[in-house]
């Protein structure tokens, strides 16, 4: 059987994780049911299913989102970190949850630093 995986991960202000303390109660009921058990929890946490062969990964999350913390990001940018995959963070002090390909509250334009990520891991051209 042939797998394929991604050449990278582009996550604009991700949920990363189901567990204890950064998950929403409500979040986490409504995707994983009212009682899941440790291991669907941690299945279901992207940051503990980093390893050295995931994709490089670049992330974008806005410090004044009410609807996904920022420490989302935080949490799958330093699993990348551990496993050493290429990774980026870039925060946006303002946009909330749902800025789009274009924040209007910044000049700072978070695709084309996302552009030059991807030009400097040789990734455009795979």
């Amino acid at each position: 059987m042939w797998a394929r995986r991604p050449a990278f991960l582009a996550l604009l202000y991700p949920v990363i994780s189901f567990a204890d303390g950064l998950a929403r109660p409500g979040s986490r009921t409504n995707r994983l049911g009212e009682n899941p058990t440790p291991a669907y929890l941690t299945r279901f946490s992207a940051e503990r299913q980093v390893t050295a062969q995931t994709p490089p990964a670049f992330l974008a999350h806005a410090q004044d989102d009410n609807t996904v913390s920022v420490q989302h990001s935080r949490v799958f940018y330093q699993a990348c970190l551990r496993h050493g995959v290429p990774v980026e963070l870039h925060f946006c002090p303002y946009g909330g949850h749902g800025f789009g390909p274009r924040n209007k509250t910044t000049k700072d334009d978070w695709t084309e630093r996302l552009k030059n990520w991807l030009d400097a891991h040789n990734l455009l051209t795979r």
